[in-house]
């Protein structure tokens, strides 16, 4: 299996630039929010778990579906709000490599993205830190293209992670599945979503 690197050496040099532009952008805002944390939805969410705001969590009062859940449980941990802030901003830089790598992927793969619009998108660097969107957007991005080079279950299993995390990302699957060529690709489109 070919190394990161390797893989790397293969990108054009442009593919190359994206990523590192979508980090720098990613550090950037992490960075901007790390001085100003109080406006993130992480801020408000730790403020509450540490019961720092009257009405903290009780068993069952999280109000986002079951892998937020799963995301949200370390950042309670943290210190202080500004480090649970700056920790989210970190790994939803990795998530915005994610989907800068997808769209390199579905140009490559003979589909036509417009990789400007996200590689020169003021919201990776305002609003990645806020909450957990970009992971949700990477799933169901991962679905869109899935699709649209004929990986039908994964597509399914991609949208079906993103409704988990999120709700929004299960509104696609209704809208694709006229685009799927055949009962036996809607089927096991659909199968797979329902499993995962």
């Amino acid at each position: 299996m070919p190394s990161v690197v390797a893989r790397l050496d293969k990108w054009r040099s442009g593919d190359k630039s994206l990523l590192i532009d979508t980090v720098f952008r990613g550090l950037l805002g992490t960075a901007l929010f790390a001085v100003a944390p109080f406006v993130s939805d992480v801020y408000r969410l730790w403020r509450r778990s540490a019961g720092l705001v009257p009405g903290g969590f009780s068993p069952g009062q999280f109000e986002y579906p079951p892998l937020s859940a799963l995301y949200w449980a370390p950042f309670p941990r943290f210190p202080s709000a500004t480090w649970a802030v700056v920790a989210n901003g970190l790994v939803m830089t990795l998530f915005a490599v994610g989907v800068t790598w997808l769209l390199v992927y579905a140009r490559r793969s003979g589909l036509s993205p417009d990789i400007r619009f996200w590689a020169a998108s003021p919201a990776l660097i305002f609003f990645l830190p806020i909450g957990w969107d970009v992971a949700v957007a990477l799933f169901a991005l991962a679905g869109v293209i899935l699709v649209g080079v004929g990986r039908f279950r994964s597509a399914g299993a991609a949208l079906s992670l993103g409704a988990v995390f999120k709700i929004f990302p299960g509104a696609a699957i209704l809208p694709l599945l006229p685009l799927l060529p055949g009962s036996k690709a809607r089927r096991g489109f659909m199968a797979t979503g329902v499993v995962v």
